[in-house]
């Protein structure tokens, strides 16, 4: 082995040995505590209305899985429950409507609810929350991250697609930590601990959507069919 080798293979040894001392240390605390809690549904998004907005009218059917989403943490690092889908669809709506001159909310998918009252449909399909263990650059130590994913279509009138992607975020989180373990303590730690990661994928969520450029030859075909 060379010393550079042996430098890396020393820090992963040590980098387990004190992965495997938080998971002891974590694992007394947290297992007697857990909570159950909710996100806020106005819960704060870093990302603001653009400029220019799409000059478009669109409806948002958010999936019935992701209304009622829940995270359910991991027994050792994270001590309980979050109920997301109230805050997940209320940031569906608002990240749109920073981006679109008009935004309605559908409950029903059928094209009775949204065909003539609208030029597109938007539809937030899946969401999936998970946190990863990284090495960093070096390989010698480990971060946790927090990776979430959504998938997006838009369609057209004629059930067309005109975009779809699965967006994926990732936010370097910590493990919640309180000291001394209290019921509140934990409660709002968990809350913060969720929306954090939600904030990032809302702001990509916008950017994405937006500077993908895929509403600007679609606004052009719609001018040219009113002439």
């Amino acid at each position: 082995m060379t010393k550079e080798e042996i430098v890396n293979f020393k820090g992963r040894v040590m980098s387990f040995f004190l992965f495997s001392l938080v998971i002891l240390l974590s694992s007394c605390a947290t297992t007697l505590t857990r909570v159950n809690v909710s996100a806020p549904k106005d819960f704060e998004l870093r990302n603001m209305p653009v400029d220019k907005k799409i000059p478009l009218r669109a409806a948002l059917y958010v999936d019935p899985k992701i209304k009622t989403y829940e995270y359910v943490g991991q027994p050792i690092f994270e001590p309980g429950k979050v109920f997301l889908g109230d805050a997940i669809t209320s940031a569906c709506e608002r990240t749109l409507k920073n981006v679109f001159d008009e935004v309605i909310i559908l409950d029903s998918v059928s094209n009775e609810a949204w065909s003539g009252r609208v030029d597109v449909l938007i539809r937030a399909e899946t969401i999936k929350m998970v946190l990863l263990n990284k090495p960093k650059k070096n390989g010698a130590f480990f971060y946790n991250v927090f990776q979430t994913s959504m998938k997006w279509n838009i369609l057209n009138p004629q059930n067309s697609k005109l975009y779809t992607n699965v967006i994926v975020s990732e936010e370097e989180q910590k493990p919640v930590s309180c000291f001394p373990i209290t019921t509140s303590c934990l409660e709002e730690g968990m809350r913060n601990y969720l929306l954090a990661p939600l904030r990032e994928q809302f702001q990509k969520t916008q950017d994405e959507i937006y500077s993908s450029g895929w509403w600007k030859e679609y606004v052009a075909e719609a001018k040219e069919t009113k002439k």
